[in-house]
Order: C-alpha cells, then sequence, then structure tokens
C-alpha cells in the first residue's frame, strides 16, 4: 500500500508513526502541516482575535490563500502527484478540500483518515472531518459534540527497558497552561519526601520567544508594567532547578517515564483528552498523579494506578507513590499499542 501522510511535528510524536507504517510493509510519503500566516482558525489567544479572524477569513476566501498554496506546493512537489492508496492526515491545519480533489484526480478509490491529537476548545479542527472516511480524536468531549468524530488516545511503544526503576516520581513538560505554577509549589514538597525524582519543565529561551521585534517594541512602549511582568516571571523561572530551556524527544520521555515508580501530569484546562505521557505510563504499567479531573470519565481509568490532584492546591499523596503497584494492562490499554493503533487508519 502507499501511504500520504500530512503530519503536524509536535515532540516527534510522529515518528513512532511512521516507523510503523514502513515496518508493516507500506510505502509512505510524508509532508510536514503548518499553519498558514493568514490563519484565522484559531480560538485561543487573546480578546483580538475575534476581530481578526473573521477579517483573515475574508481574506482568504477572496484570495484563494489556501487553494493556492496547494496549488504551488502541487506544482514543486512531485510526490504529491503520486497515485496514493491511503491518504492520513494529522491535525490539518493547511488542508483544504482542494487537495483531496488533486489526489483522487490521480485516484479516485483513495482512502482518508483524520486523527486529531489536540482540543478543538483551542483550534477549530473539526472544519475537515465531513472530508474524512474515518475521523479520530484524543479528545472524548469533542468526539460527543461531533458525529461520526471516534475516540482513539494517544499510542504508546514497547521499550525493553519498561519495568527499570530509578525514580520515584517524574515529570518532563513544556511551560503552558499552568504548569510551572503547579511544579513550583509541588517540587519543595517533593524535595523533602523524596530520595529520587525527575523534574523538569522547558520553559522558552527568552521571555519574548517568537515574538516579532514590532510587537516586543510596541508592548515595551504602550504596555510597559506587562513588559516588565513578563521579563520578571521569565528570570524567576530560570532560575529555578527544576527549569531547563533544553528540548527533550519522546524517546528520551519515554526512558525517563520507564525508570519512574509514578508519573506527575499536568492537563490544559480546555482539553478533554489524555497527554502522551499518560497513556505511555499506564501502558508502561506506572503509577500516575494527575490534575486531570476529567480522566475519571475515561474507559481505562482506574483509581488504584490513577490520583487525581487539585490544580489551584495541588498537594501529593506520598504513600500512593511509594507503595507497590503490579498492574496488568486492561485490554483497552493493550489496543493503543502503535502496531494495533495504526490499524485504525491502515484497515478499512
Amino acid at each position: 500500500m502507499r501511504v500520504f501522510l500530512l503530519t503536524a511535528r509536535y515532540l516527534d510524536l510522529e515518528i513512532p508513526i511512521i516507523e510503523e507504517i514502513k515496518r508493516q510493509g507500506h510505502e509512505i510519503f510524508v509532508l510536514n502541516d503548518e499553519m498558514l500566516p493568514t490563519d484565522s482558525y484559531q480560538k485561543k489567544g487573546g480578546k483580538e482575535l475575534l476581530f481578526v479572524n473573521p477579517i483573515l477569513s475574508i481574506y482568504n476566501r477572496c484570495f484563494r490563500i489556501y487553494e493556492r498554496y496547494w496549488a504551488r506546493k502541487i506544482e514543486k512537489i512531485e510526490e504529491l502527484s503520486f497515485s496514493y492508496d491511503l491518504f492520513i492526515c494529522i491535525q490539518g491545519q493547511s488542508f483544504h478540500p482542494y487537495l483531496l480533489r488533486h489526489l483522487r484526480k490521480v485516484n479516485p478509490m483513495i482512502k482518508t483518515c483524520l486523527y486529531i491529537w489536540d482540543t478543538n476548545e483551542y483550534y477549530n479542527f473539526v472544519r475537515n472531518i465531513k472530508y474524512f472516511d474515518k475521523r479520530f480524536s484524543f479528545d472524548l468531549r469533542d468526539c460527543v459534540n461531533n458525529k461520526g468524530l471516534l475516540f482513539l488516545p494517544f499510542y504508546w511503544v514497547n521499550i525493553p527497558y519498561m519495568n527499570e526503576t530509578k525514580y520515584d516520581i517524574s515529570i518532563i513538560g513544556s511551560d503552558h497552561d499552568g504548569r510551572f505554577e503547579i511544579i513550583d509549589k509541588l517540587y519543595s514538597q517533593i524535595k523533602k519526601n523524596l530520595k529520587s525524582y525527575f523534574i523538569k519543565v522547558v520553559i522558552t529561551p527568552y521571555p519574548f520567544y517568537r515574538y516579532p521585534q514590532f510587537k516586543i517594541k510596541l508592548y515595551r512602549l504602550l504596555r510597559y508594567k506587562w513588559y516588565v511582568n513578563m521579563i520578571e516571571k521569565w528570570n524567576y523561572k530560570k532560575n529555578q532547578e527544576f527549569t531547563t530551556i533544553d528540548y527533550y524527544p519522546y524517546g528520551d520521555v519515554e526512558k525517563i517515564i520507564a525508570a519512574s515508580g509514578c508519573i506527575l501530569d499536568t492537563d490544559r484546562e480546555c482539553q478533554f483528552g489524555t497527554t502522551p505521557r499518560m497513556i505511555w505510563a499506564l501502558a508502561f504499567g506506572k503509577k500516575v498523579i494527575t490534575t486531570n479531573k476529567n480522566i475519571a470519565f475515561f474507559p481505562f481509568f482506574n483509581e488504584k494506578q490513577i490520583k487525581i490532584i487539585d490544580r489551584n492546591n495541588p498537594t501529593l499523596d506520598w504513600n500512593f507513590i511509594t507503595s507497590k503497584y503490579t498492574c496488568n494492562n486492561s485490554d483497552y490499554i493493550d489496543s493503543l499499542r502503535i502496531d494495533r493503533w495504526i490499524n485504525n487508519f491502515i484497515l478499512f
């Protein structure tokens, strides 16, 4: 089978998917998904979006921005005119039916799958579901609210060192949605009560990372107090021993999880899904402490393995962390192993 994968890039999560498709004997062409500069589908990011998004939407339609984007891609990239048996789209920020019409001109029998590993509360991903034969999301609430969207959490990959235990508790994660603030409240507790731990929150290299220079100068001029506060907050974060600017690829994160007895997980409040960290930890037989109160509604929830804490006033249960736990994976968790997980897309 020849597969075309249009995928977002995030923490190298796409790599095991690509490798598994190849391992199963399929030929694959991979193209990175991206957000266009005039994208108008983002929902979170400030009140200014209420004004900006309608203007960008009209602009995109009038000047056929997405159609022209894919026309240029098709002209420049030879592989886009090959005949594919299966088209898999992950996220689909740049997707437009123009691309699908082109693929079907080459092979009218092509099968199509969409996978969303983010929440529609943050970005309008579900606008594309009507164009695909199969549609999956890791967000349970999005699946309930959108007919035809099936629930599919993240995959996990079997690794040879799953049963090693080096740390009582660990977390590696980027600084977003209050993660730093939660860990900042817990870190002194962890240092005082546990002998071994691996706690790293990845912060930006400088306060205004990816901010255009004109916006930085404008904020400095018009919102000086905000500008100073941003610098002060970043300096405080930078000086904490549990923060780093180093990037951790998924393979390193897996190794730390495999070497931990318990995993600390923080969620994005607007999501009704689970982090990859959560699925990997459960699959590796680890205990999980999470701020994700929605996890109680998921089909794999087990109160002996998962403890929910308050994100605003987090405290840790030391008996839960240090006690021994023997896990036998449920059939549901087993079904998320990468070779079985990928069959959701491959098999029709």
